[in-house]
């Protein structure tokens, strides 16, 4: 599996990047399925774990990357944030 976040922080240009990182959350509709949540749950410990922003920016990155509402970038946040010890 790529993560997105393997493909946005390669050593390329940021307009690159940011093409890439579009393109690629393009295919990767949250679409409200238990699959697609487990999906994005995988992509936030990939974030956590590369440690490339800090993790409350995380639901304005998943607004960007999968076109949520807020509400919906904010549930997931913090459905993700209260199992994260629990793995």
């Amino acid at each position: 599996i790529v993560f997105i976040s393997d493909l946005f922080y390669n050593n390329i240009s940021t307009l690159e990047k940011k093409r890439r990182y579009r393109e690629m959350a393009a295919k990767l509709e949250y679409d409200g399925s238990q699959e697609s949540k487990e999906g994005i749950f995988a992509i936030l410990d990939d974030w956590r774990e590369k440690g490339h922003f800090n993790m409350f920016e995380a639901p304005r990155q998943l607004r960007s990357a999968f076109n949520m509402t807020k509400q919906q970038s904010y549930d997931i946040f913090s459905e993700w944030s209260e199992n994260f010890g629990k793995k």
